[in-house]
């Protein structure tokens, strides 16, 4: 069985919502719950990589491992890079700290779908957009794909551009939201300093852009569960609703 390193990064400031990571849910800091379900995987270790003392603080002390990092990265790729040195597993998977409804099954998953398709050099996440609302907004993430499920494009606006049909109140064409989490070979994170930021990568805020500019194919795993990024109060608002109703089945 393929085994994997999940480095979950995360740095106190936010451009929407700073110290969400420390913010409590349901008795317990954000990073905590993603950290928690990440544990949960099957062949993995998992290691939270951190700039900041006071999300190491926290973290260790609900006995996470924690490896500091430079505060000058822009990214969370960059952090990972950094936090893999010494380490030995091949197959490195991005969890992003601010997703703490991420499934343990979906990350399984997606290890799986690397290690049937060895050529791959980078998979990741998608689920269906059910909703106007979702697919208008910028803080989600669309994906297009072909019909390898390989990604086309990635974008915060709403692609692909005539998917709604104002008439009917409807999909016309399938929609799908990008989870935030990245399976990588530790060959394409080891050369991924050496590609420039591209002027797409700039314009959307979003780094795996860089990959396919540079020809590197990133494999979409569909899934089911969809899940819901922290990237303002009112996304912590919603996923703390989501909890207490699960609770109370």
């Amino acid at each position: 069985m393929m085994t994997g390193l999940i480095v979950i990064p995360a740095r106190f400031e936010a451009s929407r919502f700073s110290g969400k990571l420390l913010s409590d849910l349901h008795g317990k800091p954000v990073i905590q719950h993603v950290y928690e379900r990440a544990k949960l995987c099957k062949n993995t270790r998992v290691l939270i990589a951190t700039d900041d003392e006071r999300i190491r603080k926290v973290s260790q002390s609900f006995g996470a491992v924690v490896k500091m990092t430079s505060s000058t990265h822009q990214s969370g790729t960059e952090r990972i890079i950094e936090a893999i040195k010494g380490e030995k597993e091949d197959l490195i998977i991005n969890v992003q700290a601010d997703e703490p409804l991420i499934h343990p099954g979906d990350l399984d998953d997606l290890i799986l779908m690397m290690k049937d398709n060895p050529s791959v050099l980078i998979g990741t996440l998608a689920v269906p957009i059910a909703n106007k609302k979702d697919y208008e907004n910028p803080h989600i993430v669309k994906v297009i794909m072909d019909e390898a499920d390989v990604a086309v494009s990635f974008s915060r606006k709403p692609i692909p551009e005539d998917a709604w049909n104002d008439y009917k109140s409807e999909f016309v064409k399938p929609v799908w939201k990008h989870v935030g989490v990245y399976a990588y070979r530790r060959e394409v994170l080891e050369k991924w300093n050496t590609m420039p930021i591209t002027k797409l990568e700039e314009e959307e805020k979003l780094e795996q852009l860089r990959a396919l500019s540079y020809g590197i194919e990133i494999k979409i795993l569909k899934i089911s569960r969809d899940t819901i990024g922290i990237d303002t109060p009112e996304d912590l608002d919603l996923v703390r609703e989501f909890i207490a109703k699960k609770q109370r089945r």
